[in-house]
Formats: C-alpha cells, structure tokens, sequence
C-alpha cells in the first residue's frame, strides 16, 4: 500500500524511467520503495537528512517526517532545477555535524574518489545519526563516462567503519531470479533497441517478465534460499550509524 501510493503521489517521474512496466524493471519497484519508506520509523519527531544525488527528489514525499535537503551536481538529466544544495558527495558544500540523516540510491557507483565521497558524509552527519544506502552489485553500466563501481557488502561495511560509521544492518534487493530477469529485460532491450523496435514491442515483453520474475523473486526469498539469496542480491540497504564522539 506504502509503495502504491508513494507512486501515485509524485515520484512518476523517475520511476517511470527505471522502474515501470514500459522500462521493464517494475518487478524491483517494490523493495526500493519499502526501504526508502523504512527511513522515518528511526526517528520519532522531525529530522534533517540530506539526500546525495536527489536528481528530481522521488522519494521527498515518502519522508514524511524529514525536513529534506537534495544535493546534486546540476549535470545529469534526471537533474531537478530547484536542488537545494548544488555540489558532488566528494566534496560537500555543508559546515561538519549538520544533519541527522543522510542518504544514497544508487549514487556511489558514480563516484570516482569513493574514500573521498565516505569521508565527506561522515562529516556533515551528526554524531549518532543515521547514512542510509542503497545501492547496486548488479546493475548494466549506466551514465557514462560517470559509471565506476559495484559494491559487494564486505568493501561498503569497511569503506564505512574507516570514517567511524557502524553498521546497524542490512537487507537485500533482488535475488537470483531478478538477476536473471534483469539480464533478460537488458537482452530484450538492447536486440529490440538496435532495431528501432523497442518503443512498440518492448512493453509486450515486459508485461510478462515483470509479472513472471516477481513471483519467482518472491519464491526465492522462502526461508529454504534464504542465504544463497543474500549472496547473489542484486544490491543491498544498508543502515549506518555514526559512532558519538569519535
């Protein structure tokens, strides 16, 4: 219900171009909403979170609760003309201990100087506050020439414990089947793309995938795959919080 509403209510824009039927990829939708939503229950009153890379801020409206604050680089063109805040999470234009939250989606495999980007975060986050993540292993390479990285759980846990930041938990997104769905979709995508047959054919072929590989993803989180699946996940959330007085 979350997700379905968050929808409807004004994240159309983006999600239209990566997570619906047309694109193909709408089976994923649902577990990159119910994370984002996930933020505003580890706080009880209002909070400042700073969203690095909001392009055109898709997921303001499911924080409720959050005084929000987008930053962006005003060079992609998924960019939104009123960003709060222009600058790269290299280099963070924002004085130290100055939110209590902040968050990444799909971000940092853009980022270059990734040591740089983890250390400016843990700067402008208050101590005891929260960096949320989410972020790809699998993902077909995207914007370039600005597409660096993929991150296993193991090189995001000791990137963050080197800038003081302790891992409260993670989950996943996406398993075996949805890795195989993905690829799917990409190969469908990029024959029907070369020729010139993709805006008239594609959604045929989504419709069924999406449907097919969403119930088998579903499948694949049964208690018996469990672990292969976090394994082999198409990417991970990750809740990091910022060790007091360090």
């Amino acid at each position: 219900m979350i997700w379905s509403r968050a929808y409807i209510g004004g994240m159309k824009m983006y999600f239209d171009r990566h997570f619906s039927l047309i694109t193909g990829y709408r089976f994923l939708l649902k577990d990159v909403i119910k994370y984002i939503a996930i933020i505003d229950y580890f706080f009880d009153s209002k909070y400042k979170i700073l969203d690095i890379g909001c392009g055109k801020k898709p997921y303001k409206k499911l924080l409720k609760k959050s005084d929000y604050v987008g930053l962006d680089v005003c060079e992609c063109e998924y960019a939104n003309p009123d960003i709060n805040i222009i600058g790269s999470s290299e280099n963070i234009p924002c004085e130290n201990n100055n939110f209590d939250a902040i968050m990444t989606v799909f971000v940092l495999d853009d980022s270059f100087y990734i040591k740089k980007t983890f250390y400016e975060i843990s700067r402008v986050l208050k101590d005891g506050g929260y960096y949320f993540a989410l972020e790809a292993q699998n993902a077909s390479i995207h914007n370039p020439p600005f597409d660096f990285f993929r991150f296993a759980p193991n090189a995001m846990i000791k990137l963050a414990k080197e800038v003081n930041l302790e891992l409260i938990r993670y989950d996943t997104y996406g398993g075996d089947f949805a890795n195989v769905g993905f690829c799917f979709i990409s190969i469908i995508r990029n024959t029907l793309s070369s020729l010139r047959l993709e805006p008239f054919f594609g959604p045929i072929f989504y419709l069924p995938i999406n449907v097919i590989f969403r119930l088998l993803d579903l499948i694949g989180r049964l208690k018996v795959f469990r672990n292969k699946y976090k394994n082999n996940s198409m990417g991970y959330f990750y809740v990091f919080k910022k060790v007091e007085n360090a």
